[in-house]
């Protein structure tokens, strides 16, 4: 039965040959950062995790934010999860999240959003952003929309109202007249249309304010053309985006004429029934921004 040799010889020799192959796989060198001994990992992680703290405090700093406590089940895993990034931007999201939580202005405490930044890379997260940033701008336009309605709608709605009730009157008079003075008929049609109109603009303007606020509440669609399948399929797991499959139906239908009678008088084409075919399909798939994903944004964003 052969020995195992564990003789300081023999470790040195496997320590040099793994040191040799991690130096393959990583740049900068294994022995630039000493991940293959504990201490070197250490090192690198505690280097990370200082910059990080630093980055947080200047943050803070810059927005006069006084930091408060924040439980140790919320700091351990940051630092762990930050000590562990070598992307440079998602060091400072790491910082700008840590500056969030521990701001009492703010209301970020979500055990969550260290997790998905430890999982998300730099395309991903900034995927997220530019839809968050795109729904911030569309979701500003449309309250600004809103808010300058609501200042005329009564004023507005006042004056159709107005308008409605002296056409009407208007209207009722001329059929009144019309019964009563044959030979004096006056059109009555111009007024039926105008009145149908107002009536049509006031239902759509009692509708505006509804529509708006709708549009406001709509999720926004996640541009995806900058991600691989892969890395959607992440986001989607994460849950912050959403698979949507939009379906859309064609109704395809056949004009079939009456029969003609004996008097050969041809009527109008109409539908059957019968001959309608319904087709749905669910080809187009998209994806929309979760509230999960606005709020882990929103969460590793610095105040504005």
């Amino acid at each position: 039965m052969n020995k195992i040799d564990i003789s300081s010889t023999a470790l040195e020799k496997g320590i040099d040959i793994a040191k040799g192959f991690v130096e393959k796989l990583i740049y900068p060198s294994a022995e630039e950062m000493g991940l293959l001994l504990k201490e070197g990992i250490s090192k690198w992680r505690f280097n990370n995790q200082i910059k990080t703290l630093v980055k947080a405090k200047s943050i803070c700093e810059k927005h006069g934010v006084n930091p408060k406590m924040i439980s140790p089940k919320l700091l351990c895993p940051l630092l762990e999860y930050a000590g562990l990034e070598d992307n440079e931007k998602l060091q400072d999201k790491w910082a700008t999240l840590l500056a969030n939580m521990v701001d009492s202005n703010q209301n970020v405490e979500n055990h969550v959003f260290p997790y998905l930044l430890s999982q998300v890379s730099i395309q991903e997260f900034e995927t997220l952003e530019n839809t968050f940033e795109i729904k911030v701008a569309r979701v500003k336009g449309l309250s600004k929309e809103l808010e300058e309605y609501l200042t005329t709608k009564d004023q507005l709605l006042s004056e159709l109202n107005t308008e409605i009730a002296r056409l009407e009157l208007e209207f009722n008079q001329r059929r009144e007249n019309n019964i009563n003075n044959p030979k004096n008929y006056q059109n009555l049609w111009d007024l039926q249309n105008k009145i149908s109109g107002l009536k049509s603009k006031k239902n759509s303007h009692e509708k505006t304010q509804i529509k708006i606020e709708r549009a406001i509440a709509e999720a926004e669609l996640i541009a995806t053309k900058c991600l691989r399948d892969f890395e959607i399929s992440n986001l989607v797991r994460l849950g912050a985006a959403k698979e949507i499959v939009r379906s859309y139906g064609y109704v395809d239908s056949k004009r079939v004429s009456v029969n003609k009678g004996p008097s050969h008088f041809e009527s109008d084409d109409y539908v059957n029934l019968d001959d309608l075919t319904v087709t749905i399909e669910t080809d187009t798939i998209e994806y929309e921004l979760t509230e999960l994903g606005e709020l882990f944004v929103k969460a590793c964003q610095e105040k504005k």
